[in-house]
């Protein structure tokens, strides 16, 4: 699988190559170690899936549902075997659900990729981009205002003749 030397980590979890949706699965922003380490087929149940991708076992047969994960493969026992194709997945959908998209524009994109649709993909993938960016201006706004109040209460207490400093002072 040829990678690009100009990717970043955390810009897709996963990227299709074939029609059976070979996926790439590299390490994930906030994790402290990669998703997965080999190309072994390695197969999870669902509570070891729901333990990785910190997702309950309603929401990934309701993703399943939906068909945001290809047909799940079922053991002898007709329990669910996820896959690091679905792991990837799985993450990829999480950090989109965690930056607000809403599952109907996930499944849009879902849909569009398996059709090889990928200019589409990329147009989704780009407004969700300025979506993010304009949140992280709004955190950052919020973020500076608790940092004003904060200072605002401290020359309170100050000027109140109140002593000490809170616990509470954290570096931003």
């Amino acid at each position: 699988m040829a990678s690009s030397s100009q990717e970043t980590p955390g810009e897709e979890a996963f990227s299709q190559e074939t029609e059976a949706q070979v996926v790439l699965v590299r390490e994930a922003p906030g994790q402290n170690a990669p998703i997965a380490t080999d190309e072994a087929e390695t197969t999870f149940t669902i509570a070891e899936m729901a333990s990785r991708t910190g997702l309950t076992y309603d929401t990934l047969r309701y993703y399943e549902k939906l068909g945001l994960l290809p047909s799940v493969k079922r053991n002898d026992n007709g329990q669910r075997e996820y896959d690091n194709s679905d792991l990837g997945r799985l993450m990829f959908i999480t950090r989109l659900r965690y930056t607000n998209m809403p599952l109907k524009e996930i499944e849009r994109y879902i849909s569009l990729a398996s059709k090889g649709e990928y200019e589409r993909c990329l147009d989704i993938l780009y407004e969700h981009q300025k979506s993010i960016a304009s949140q992280m201006e709004e955190m950052q706004a919020t973020l500076d205002l608790v940092h004003y109040k904060i200072d605002h209460f401290k020359e309170l207490m100050t000027r109140s003749g109140l002593r000490g400093e809170p616990v509470y002072d954290v570096e931003c």
